[in-house]
């Protein structure tokens, strides 16, 4: 088994302990911090530069942007970079297919929603992010990493581990790995499209635009997911004012 995979399982166990302990001590300003920093990791971290700009190459971010968004999403208990963006290309690779690592209909719901670190990243898949020093470091110290931010919020705070750490990383968790469930199987869709993806709304609000994930599918190249008015993409309003030069289209729809 892998030793990585397995400490990001315990990791996971500990964080979702962490955020029910929530309900029985933390007051309304640790609740803030805790939805602040899931912003900060999901939004920013996971949504804008994991998903938007180091997996598929969407659009163009300032340089100080790619740094800070990976370190973000590296704390949001997830994995790094490097490992997310190759599963999540993968899943792109076989949508819905034998190969997929994500799809409900290809594993169990519940492997997809809870087990899925467990799967074993094609590191291959993602060859221009391993000639990326900062990415490959990030990737390498990964648990130093961890270890680093926890010794951080421990001398603010004790009880920091927990609003500004394990909680955010359990909803962290259960938002991303909601949109490979519920996302591939409950919702509506704009687009007629070989996979199972759907738009859900509730996702579309909860998980910063990601929700839109049929969008998404048809479109992996824009880095815009919400088509009509009610479909608000918080991710793309952001980097719609981050973004300092438009990415020139592509002549294909594949965007890695």
């Amino acid at each position: 088994m892998n030793k990585s995979a397995l400490m990001l399982f315990i990791a996971q166990i500990i964080a979702h302990l962490g955020f029910i302990s929530m309900f029985f001590f933390a007051n309304f300003q640790q609740w803030l911090i805790c939805f602040f920093i899931y912003f900060l990791t999901g939004c920013l971290g996971m949504s804008m530069t994991f998903h938007r700009l180091l997996s598929h190459r969407s659009w163009v971010s300032p340089q100080w942007f790619k740094y800070l968004g990976t370190i973000l999403g590296s704390l949001g208990l997830t994995g790094s970079a490097l490992a997310w963006v190759s599963v999540h290309r993968q899943h792109h690779n076989f949508p819905d297919k034998k190969g997929d690592p994500h799809s409900p209909h290809v594993q169990k719901w519940w492997h997809v929603q809870f087990l899925s670190m467990f799967y074993k990243p094609r590191l291959r898949i993602a060859k221009d992010l391993l000639r990326d020093r900062f990415i490959v470091f990030m990737h390498r110290n990964y648990i130093f990493i961890q270890l680093t931010y926890i010794t951080t919020l421990s001398l603010i705070d004790s009880k920091a581990i927990i609003y500004a750490y394990l909680a955010p990383a359990t909803l962290l968790w259960h938002g991303g790995s909601l949109i490979n469930t519920l996302g591939h199987k409950w919702g509506y869709t704009n687009f007629s499209i070989k996979d199972k993806s759907v738009n859900n709304f509730l996702l579309g609000i909860l998980m910063w635009g990601e929700g839109w994930h049929n969008n998404h599918h048809a479109r992996p190249a824009k880095s815009k997911f919400g088509i009509h008015p009610w479909e608000i993409d918080i991710s793309f309003l952001l980097i719609s004012i981050i973004e300092t030069k438009r990415k020139t289209p592509r002549a294909n729809n594949k965007s890695y």
